[in-house]
C-alpha cells in the first residue's frame, strides 16, 4: 500500500504559497502512518488554518486556529487521524492516519494556512 501525496500545498499568508514535491510513502495494509509536513521556517501554526483533504474534496483533517473539527470529516478517515498538537509551536502540521486501508491510496494531502 502506498500512500502517494500528489501535490502539497502550503498556504502561509492569503499573498504567499510554498509548493513541496509529491512523494511517496510506502505502509503495510492496517498499520499506522505518519503524512509529514512541516514548515521550513518552523513557524508556530498553532493559530492558523491546516486542512488535509483527499482527491481535493474528501475532508481528512481540519485544524483551524487552535481548533480540530471532525463534523465534515469524510466517513472514511473519522476515528483514525490524529495531528501532532504539541509539534504545532515548530511548523508542524503532519498527521497520523490509524489503521490504513487499500481505499487510503493516492492521498495527495492539500493542506492551506491562511
Amino acid at each position: 500500500l502506498g500512500l502517494t501525496s500528489a501535490e502539497l500545498l502550503i498556504c502561509l499568508s492569503p499573498s504567499g504559497c510554498l509548493r513541496i514535491q509529491p512523494k511517496i510513502i510506502g505502509v503495510t495494509e492496517g498499520s499506522d502512518v505518519t503524512l509529514p509536513c512541516s514548515l521550513s521556517s518552523r513557524e508556530s501554526i498553532e493559530l492558523k488554518r491546516f486542512e488535509w483533504r483527499k482527491d481535493g474534496q474528501k475532508d481528512v483533517f481540519l485544524f483551524d486556529g487552535g481548533s480540530r473539527f471532525t463534523s465534515g470529516q469524510d466517513p472514511q478517515f473519522k476515528g483514525r487521524v490524529s495531528h501532532f498538537k504539541d509539534e504545532l509551536k515548530n511548523g508542524n502540521a503532519s498527521i497520523t492516519i490509524r489503521d490504513t486501508k487499500l481505499t487510503d491510496r493516492s492521498l495527495p494531502p492539500l493542506v492551506d494556512n491562511i
